[in-house]
């Protein structure tokens, strides 16, 4: 019986007698896929975080992550060498600054730019206005590999 009120395939309501006294029927609300749920937590088990432009960033394998602007084209493999942190399921590496020998490696998928951003300066009763439009340039990056050190 699916619940109607939420989304098809978030919360669906299961029955299932659960063996209590008087075979009573005990509603009980699972996640759809959790199996999935599963397998991608445990495909996101191991995380970085690397810093590019200034800014940090939390990457696991298979992440589409926009970064300001780097050199490369297209297609072209991207390898991040400023990496601050490297956690598995039982190890964290942290760097003082930087995790020895780690890196991120991953592939440009597009260069590309931001929304729009307008700042307005203006001084009142001067008649005195100036509007000034940004776009950031941005790249689009997979991240394929982390690697970790040995030790």
């Amino acid at each position: 019986m699916v619940d109607k009120g939420a989304r098809p395939h978030y919360n669906r309501t299961i029955v299932t007698d659960c063996g209590f006294s008087g075979g009573e029927k005990v509603s009980v609300k699972k996640a759809a896929g959790a199996a999935q749920d599963k397998a991608a937590a445990q495909e996101h088990a191991v995380y970085a975080v690397v810093e590019q432009g200034g800014k940090q960033y939390r990457v696991s394998r298979g992440d589409l992550v926009l970064f300001e602007r780097m050199p490369g084209e297209e297609g072209s493999k991207v390898e991040l060498s400023r990496v601050l942190l490297v956690a598995e399921k039982d190890r964290v590496h942290i760097g003082r600054p930087t995790v020895k020998r780690a890196s991120v490696v991953g592939e440009m998928v597009k260069q590309t730019r931001g929304k729009k951003v307008v700042s307005l300066k203006y001084k009142r009763r001067k008649d005195q206005r100036k509007k000034i439009g940004h776009r950031q340039e941005l790249s689009q990056v997979r991240i394929m590999e982390i690697r970790i050190p040995d030790a």
